[in-house]
């Protein structure tokens, strides 16, 4: 019976990492409702501890199990030691194998053709708020240039606290130039502050646009165009409760603008600049895995010793 329960634990276990990334990654459940508490009560959010309290609290009975299965008897020292071995060898051998594929990944990657070329270009479609909220349908659409008015003045901001440098990021309403207060909103833009994402004319043949930052520290409403992608109904829960108490009217089928230039002078991504540097992670995988192989090893090893010592006693 213990056993069972056992690996059904560790699959719980699990499950409840994975499943708390996944909401962390698209800000919905319970990660997210801890999230609006802590913006609620304490002004701000710690985005990497919410995301490991959440995993805990849905390990937990993983954990329960773990601690009801746990032997209450001496361990056999062999038996550890080869567990120990199996584990440090599997771990240095994965963590090699994810480096070196990495390099390979990087390695064999082809870098995105030039942002710059009109192929690119035309692969953009274009949506005009002060035309019509809807964007029409579009077969390999790299994004949308999308046009309109932003207002500042209603903006929810964001400070996000995780293992890289803080950051701050809002969600502010993109709409027509004769959007009324009582009009409900469809598109909301999401961005960094920092981010240079507003999309301004260049006078050359080789680049024709470049990106300019947008001051979010003013509060009057703004005329801008802004590349990104569409996804529908997904703004987090937190946004869409501060919006509705600041009386803003939210479109049952609302739209998030994620900020990303496509155009302009770099054509650099995050996959071409992956590709620049996997060799670290090939690096890495070696000085981290080699050494956790030997340990590997080492304690293969001492169970082979204790095994043979365990048989001469016998």
């Amino acid at each position: 019976m213990k056993k069972p329960v056992y690996v059904v634990s560790q699959i719980w276990i699990a499950a409840a990492v994975v499943y708390a990334i996944y909401e962390a990654i698209s800000e919905t459940g319970l990660f997210s409702k801890i999230l609006s508490w802590e913006l609620t009560t304490l002004g701000r959010a710690w985005v990497t501890p919410t995301a490991v309290a959440t995993a805990m609290i849905y390990a937990l009975p993983g954990f329960v199990g773990l601690k009801f299965t746990k032997e209450q008897s001496q361990p056999d020292p062999v038996k550890s030691a080869r567990t120990a071995a199996t584990v440090l060898l599997t771990a240095g051998t994965l963590i090699i194998l994810a480096g070196l594929g990495a390099y390979a990944v990087g390695r064999f990657y082809k870098p995105a053709q030039s942002a710059a070329t009109p192929d690119a270009q035309s692969k953009l479609g274009f949506l005009n708020l002060n035309q019509t909220s809807e964007p029409p349908p579009l077969n390999n659409a790299l994004g949308w240039t999308v046009s309109g008015t932003l207002h500042r003045e209603i903006k929810y901001s964001l400070e996000e606290k995780g293992a890289g440098p803080d950051k701050t990021t809002v969600y502010c309403p993109l709409v027509a130039s004769n959007w009324k207060p009582s009009d409900p909103v469809r598109i909301f833009l999401h961005t960094d502050v920092n981010a240079y994402i507003a999309v301004f004319e260049l006078p050359t043949a080789a680049v024709t646009r470049g990106y300019k930052q947008i001051n979010f520290s003013e509060s009057s409403p703004i005329q801008t165009t802004i590349e990104g992608t569409l996804t529908r109904n997904a703004l987090p829960d937190y946004a869409r409760n501060y919006f509705e108490k600041a009386g803003v009217r939210i479109s049952e089928d609302n739209l998030v603008l994620e900020a990303k230039p496509f155009l302009g002078q770099s054509s650099s991504t995050g996959w071409n600049e992956f590709a620049r540097t996997s060799w670290i992670a090939a690096f890495l995988g070696l000085i981290i895995g080699a050494p956790i192989l030997f340990a590997g090893a080492l304690a293969l090893n001492r169970a082979k010793k204790q095994r043979l010592q365990n048989n001469i006693s016998a």
